[in-house]
């Protein structure tokens, strides 16, 4: 009798387990899924270096150039490109106009004595004008250097 209930206190002990062990590994499995789901759910949100009123773009070497406009001459812009948290736009007038939604973002810093440059390759849905149902996919290298961004389409 003794060795009866020994075999099933164990049976009970190993049931226990068993679902113990079944219980975690559901909890792991549970764990790698929202890990994924996490890292495939990428910001889309426009870093916060770039976020602000760009003026007066010079180009060189297919390289555009904005400033800050406490940096522009007479504090006076032209050709603004604003950047807010949800996307860029160049704003060149009227149909010229380039609306941009970020898709994919790659952000990076590089740090020295004199200041920290921040950068970013984005890639992103783009319209022109008047027409956002022809969007087009656009990517672009931003570099921010205190007031200076340096801009370059791929």
């Amino acid at each position: 009798m003794k060795r009866r209930q020994a075999q099933l206190a164990i049976e009970a002990i190993e049931g226990r387990l068993m679902t113990m062990h079944n219980v975690l590994r559901l909890t792991c499995a549970a764990a790698v899924v929202a890990a994924c789901t996490q890292a495939q759910a990428a910001d889309r949100r426009m870093p916060i270096d770039f976020i602000g009123e760009w003026c007066n773009p010079t180009t060189f070497k297919g390289e555009t150039n904005y400033t800050l406009p406490s940096w522009s001459e007479d504090h006076t812009c032209k050709e603004i490109m604003s950047i807010d948290q949800y996307g860029f736009a160049f704003n060149m007038g009227g149909d010229k106009e380039i609306y941009c939604e970020p898709e994919n973002i790659r952000t990076s810093r590089d740090t020295a004595q004199s200041g920290t440059a921040y950068l970013a390759t984005i890639v992103a849905s783009c319209y022109i004008g008047t027409a956002p149902s022809q969007k087009t996919r656009r990517t672009y290298e931003f570099n921010r250097y205190k007031g200076n961004i340096y801009i370059k389409q791929k």
